[in-house]
Order: C-alpha cells, then sequence, then structure tokens
C-alpha cells in the first residue's frame, strides 16, 4: 500500500534558489522609493512656503500627501509580511557557481577536492541505515560531478557503472571515492540491477547523472531510513526542461521509487524506462521533497534523447511482439500530443508546453516508425538462411 503525505507545495527551485525573494525585494525597494520621494516632495513645499513668508499650503493638501505616504508605506509592509522562504545554504563543501550554464542558465553546484571522502570501510556499510548510491553512466562528464556532489559526504558509498565512456567520466566518478565498474551496455533495466548487486549498503538510493538531491531531500531521506518507517520510498521529481521547470504536461507531480531496501526490491529487465519491482506486501511512503531532474540540456539534447530512446522503444517493443506502421505511427504521435498538451494541461507551461508536446510526440512516431522498420527487415534478415537451408 502507498501512503502519500499531504506535501506543502513549493516553487519550482525553490529547494535552491527562490524567486519569491527577488520580487519581494523589488516591491519593497519600489515601495521604500516612492515613499522617499514624496516625502523629500512635502518638506521642500514646506520650506518654501517659510522661506518666502507665504502661507502654508491648505491643511487638505498636506493631510492628502500624508495619506499617500501612508498608504505607500501600508503597501511596503504588505510586499515585506509576504510569506516567501529564504534559501537553504548548500551543505558543508558546496560551493555555488555563480556563473549561469550556457544551457537555459540553470545553478550549478560543485564539491571541492579537498572535502571528497574515501569509500566508506566494510563496519560502515554494515549499519542498518547505511546508504548505497547507485549511477549507472556514459559520457556523463557534463552532470554526473554535481550529481555526485549533491550525496558525497552523507552517504555511505557511491557505486558506478560505466558503460564505455571517453569524455573522462570515470575520472571525476573516482575523485568523489565511487567505486567504478567498467561493463557493457545491456539495457537500462539490467545495468541498473548490476549496479544493485554491486552496492553493499542495505538501503539503495537510485540516481540518474541528470538528477540532484537538495539539501532538504537529503534530510528527509536520512530521517526516512533512520526511522525505518517502510520498505520503498517514492520520490516526487521535478522535471526541467531546456532551462524552464514542468509543472504540468504529465511531468508534475511525478514519482519514482528511488529509495528502497537493498533486499526488497530489483529492476526490471526493460531496455529503457525501466521498473522497479516489488512484492505486493511491501510497505510503500512517499517523500515531500523533490528530487531536481534536467531533463534536456537544450534542443540538441531533446534530439538525441529522442532517436536513442526511439531505437530502445523499437527494439524492446519487437521483442513483445508488437508491430509498427506508418498508420499507427501517426495515430499514437497524435495522440502522445493531444495527451501531453490537452488532457495533462501542457498549454500551462507555456511555449515550452507546447514544445514539450510536440517532442513526446515525435518520439511516439518514430518509435513505430523503426518498429516498422524492424518488421519489414526481420524477413529479409531470415531469406538467406531459408535459401541457402534449401539448397
Amino acid at each position: 500500500m502507498i501512503s502519500r503525505p499531504k506535501c506543502p507545495r513549493k516553487n519550482a527551485d525553490e529547494a535552491f534558489r527562490p524567486q519569491a525573494d527577488k520580487q519581494v525585494r523589488h516591491c519593497k525597494r519600489s515601495a521604500n522609493a516612492a515613499m522617499n520621494w514624496f516625502s523629500r516632495a512635502m518638506f521642500a513645499r514646506l520650506a518654501d512656503s517659510q522661506r518666502e513668508r507665504r502661507h502654508p499650503p491648505p491643511a487638505h493638501g498636506v493631510l492628502a500627501q500624508i495619506l499617500y505616504i501612508l498608504l505607500v508605506f501600508a503597501s511596503a509592509r504588505t510586499c515585506a509580511d509576504e510569506p516567501f522562504t529564504t534559501p537553504e545554504p548548500a551543505p558543508i563543501g558546496f560551493q555555488r557557481d555563480i556563473q549561469r550554464s550556457v544551457s537555459g542558465g540553470i545553478p550549478r553546484y560543485s564539491a571541492p577536492f579537498s572535502s571528497l571522502r574515501k569509500p566508506a570501510p566494510m563496519s560502515d556499510i554494515a549499519k542498518s541505515d547505511a546508504i548505497s548510491v547507485i549511477v549507472i553512466v556514459k559520457n556523463e562528464a557534463l552532470d554526473i560531478r554535481e550529481c555526485l556532489a549533491s550525496v558525497h559526504g552523507w552517504v555511505d558509498e557511491i557505486v558506478v557503472l560505466d558503460s564505455g565512456s571517453t569524455d573522462g567520466t570515470q575520472a571525476i566518478c573516482r575523485e568523489f571515492g565511487a567505486t567504478v565498474v567498467e561493463t557493457d551496455w545491456p539495457g537500462f533495466g539490467p545495468q541498473k540491477q548490476r549496479a544493485l548487486e554491486t552496492a553493499r549498503g542495505p538501503w539503495i538510493l537510485s540516481l540518474d547523472a541528470d538528477e540532484r538531491v537538495s539539501p532538504a531531500l537529503r534530510d528527509e531521506i536520512l530521517a526516512s531510513v533512520k526511522a525505518n518507517a517502510a520498505d520503498l520510498f517514492q520520490l516526487p521529481r521535478r522535471s526541467n526542461y531546456c532551462g524552464q521547470w514542468i509543472h504540468h504536461s504529465g511531468w508534475s507531480p511525478d514519482y519514482v521509487t528511488r529509495l528502497f531496501r537493498r533486499d526488497a526490491a530489483r529492476f526490471s529487465n526493460d531496455l529503457v524506462h525501466e521498473r522497479v519491482l516489488y512484492s505486493p506486501n511491501s510497505n510503500i511512503a512517499t517523500l515531500c521533497e523533490p528530487l531536481l531532474h534536467y531533463s534536456f540540456r537544450d534542443f540538441s539534447d531533446v534530439l538525441g534523447k529522442i532517436d536513442s530512446y526511439s531505437s530502445y522503444g523499437a527494439t524492446q517493443g519487437a521483442v513483445r511482439g508488437k508491430r509498427g506502421g506508418l498508420g499507427k505511427a501517426l495515430m499514437h504521435g497524435f495522440w502522445t500530443f493531444v495527451r501531453t498538451w490537452i488532457i495533462r494541461r501542457g498549454f500551462l507551461d507555456g511555449k515550452m508546453g507546447l514544445v514539450l508536446a510536440i517532442s513526446n510526440a515525435e518520439g511516439t512516431y518514430y518509435r513505430y516508425l523503426k518498429l516498422m522498420l524492424l518488421d519489414t527487415k526481420q524477413p529479409a534478415a531470415t531469406s538467406p538462411d531459408d535459401r541457402a537451408s534449401s539448397q
């Protein structure tokens, strides 16, 4: 049974940099500037009257100006009383990069090499609340440092399975004291199961290279593991699409099972979109703090993942006996667009919601087209063997 608490609603990037602070500061500055300007104007008028020995200005004029100043001051207090949260400081060892990345202006985090700890000894791994982080990678040098920086220092083990990186990913992982295992690529599900079997801790936290654990989520994970309240925990994932946080389009809320006891679950054999399999009698709970997911850096990343994921999906569909076709590609692609943009209210995400709906439709469209090509190539691939056997 899955239990989900009533979590307070928060801004998309509240975990690291709330936008509410900037708005409140701007509102207060504007109100204070207006109040100072009218105050100076009123006292200048009174000074001019006394200097030139004129009669004081009419009482109703002065009262009107005073009333206006009070209203401005009240608006400033209202802005100051608006609820907002101060961003929680990054954990010790974290350094915030003040420069924005060129891919959508996403804030980046890094950890100084001097604070990177070595892998935990077996005595620490044997603890009942020890946590092992598992990550599968290939050429993830742009993301893996920030992913590991978000968990280093508070987890007991980091296990990374690399399937042939050539961009320095393995070196970055070893800087964080991770156990790096070089292997081939059997697909997402089997690869994560290999990582699960390599880990030694009783608790497993499965992450992708483009995901980050915020300080608030870190504290909630540690408290949940220590309390041992469930066998598996679902995390609400908040995704960033080309620099914009997506609040609808079927991406929010997006609950993913990433924290579980090592002996309570395993990964499916799916080539793509793997699942965590567990017993129906398992106790499952849901955390409140979101897992930050920087899914697509730019549109080149979008096109690359559409190509690779549609290929994996077509291969997986062929194994399961599915058949493709141009008509199926058009119908399923159109339905994916309608479901993302209309049914799941992707139009509320603005222009990026429309772009996301189109890219989802493209992925579905090409998956069925590639499945159609696999159907046509399979008889052609077996026909030479048939002719040879007949001879």
